[in-house]
């Protein structure tokens, strides 16, 4: 045993040149630097098979207490990279060996965190890369898994040694249930600045917008997590299997499109678009809907408004030729145009109709006859021309006009 003299605390710090056969390193617990081989035991799991020596560094701290760092030391090829290990001990206890740097790379001190953090992640201010549970605080919301990754970069300007800023980017790392299969690859970013403030999280990437849409089958509700509070696209099931689909929605669309956008600044904005997106069935492709709603349990949505049709703009209440199937008071919400067929009786009013809207009835058959109403029934009125009912045979159509009080007629 020799010693090598350290000038800043004025003492001898012990310096052992013999290789010591097998030893334990968890006996090494003086401070001191120790030669010892490869047979030695309680080393890294991943130390490297060509290193026949190593240096061992202790620093006792207090007198349970202390820090231990092993060297390879023989390595001269190309492939026998240097490396440099970390640990710790408490008592009896050792922390688990951790690689801190190598000869041609270097790597931060808590680039690898063996367990999860579960804390603040705005403490994350360390160069390097971290696994973060989810229930930690401050994460992008939302986050539905524990497979995150966070990469923390300090940034310096050069030759100055002050920290410019921090850069943190969070990355969803999960597969399997189709909520995951959603946010796969997902990728968030934010800055940190030297006056102390976190900058929000922005969505940079996600896997759900670059090459196919992921299936999410049938059974969907739209008014329903992730489709409400998380900004993305996909693919959606037929309509009879699921829920708060337009009222006027094709059944023959199997295969659709709906499109979320959240308002990262006002937590109660979201827009959704469903569109179809079956081109053999004439009945729904090129149709397209929106609505607002409101990103919360309780899902407060206004009325889906069809605004595509075909591939032409048309406006609000505008909507296929629709079939009645009676007479009486009809309920006209959102149609343009109503085939009479060989509908026979009275129309007495109607229910739905907003004011500005234009109905044109038409009698696609010869068959029968049918009786418009002058102000008479209930709901919303006719008034028909010369304050007399209104008979519609053969071929004849008519247009007329709601004012929010009677439908006028425009045209015979």
């Amino acid at each position: 045993m020799t010693s090598i003299y350290n000038p800043s605390t004025k003492k001898y710090v012990p310096y052992d040149l013999t290789i010591a056969s097998a030893p334990s390193l968890n006996t090494f617990k003086t401070t001191g630097i120790f030669s010892v081989d490869t047979t030695a035991t309680n080393t890294p799991s991943d130390l490297p098979t060509w290193s026949d020596e190593l240096v061992l560094q202790v620093w006792q701290s207090g007198a349970e207490n202390g820090t231990q760092l092993l060297y390879t030391s023989n390595g001269t090829s190309s492939t026998q990279i240097g490396r440099i290990y970390f640990r710790m001990w408490s008592g009896t206890v050792f922390s688990t060996w951790r690689k801190v740097a190598t000869e041609n790379e270097y790597m931060p001190m808590h680039l690898v965190e063996p367990a999860y953090y579960n804390g603040d992640v705005d403490l994350l201010r360390d160069t390097g890369l971290y696994t973060v549970n989810s229930a930690s605080t401050n994460l992008p919301s939302p986050i539905h898994a524990n497979a995150i990754t966070i990469e923390v970069i300090r940034v310096f300007q050069s030759g100055s040694p002050g920290v410019l800023g921090i850069r943190q980017i969070c990355r969803q790392n999960i597969y399997g249930s189709a909520l995951h299969s959603i946010q796969q690859n997902r990728t968030y970013e934010r800055g940190y600045t030297s006056s102390g403030v976190w900058g929000e999280w922005r969505l940079i990437t996600t896997g759900g917008i670059s090459g196919d849409l992921i299936n999410m089958n049938d059974n969907v509700d739209l008014n329903s997590s992730p489709f409400r509070n998380l900004t993305g696209i996909w693919a959606i099931g037929e309509q009879s299997t699921g829920s708060n689909f337009p009222t006027d929605y094709p059944t023959a669309s199997e295969s659709n499109v709906l499109e979320t956008i959240k308002l990262s600044t006002d937590s109660q904005a979201v827009s959704q678009k469903i569109m179809c997106c079956e081109h053999t069935e004439t009945d729904s492709y090129y149709k397209e809907w929106k609505r607002v709603m409101s990103n919360s349990s309780s899902a407060v949505a206004s009325d889906w408004y069809q605004y595509q049709f075909h591939g032409d703009t048309i406006s609000s209440h505008i909507a296929d030729v629709f079939t009645l199937a009676g007479v009486g008071t009809i309920n006209v919400s959102k149609m343009h145009c109503i085939d009479l067929n060989t509908l026979s009786g009275d129309i007495t009013g109607t229910t739905g109709g907003v004011t500005g809207q234009v109905l044109k009835f038409i009698k696609t058959d010869d068959a029968n006859d049918v009786t418009f109403t002058h102000e008479s029934g209930v709901g919303q009125q006719f008034r028909c021309p010369n304050k007399v009912d209104k008979i519609l045979t053969d071929y004849e159509g008519v247009e007329m006009i709601y004012n929010g009080s009677y439908w006028h007629w425009s045209s015979n």
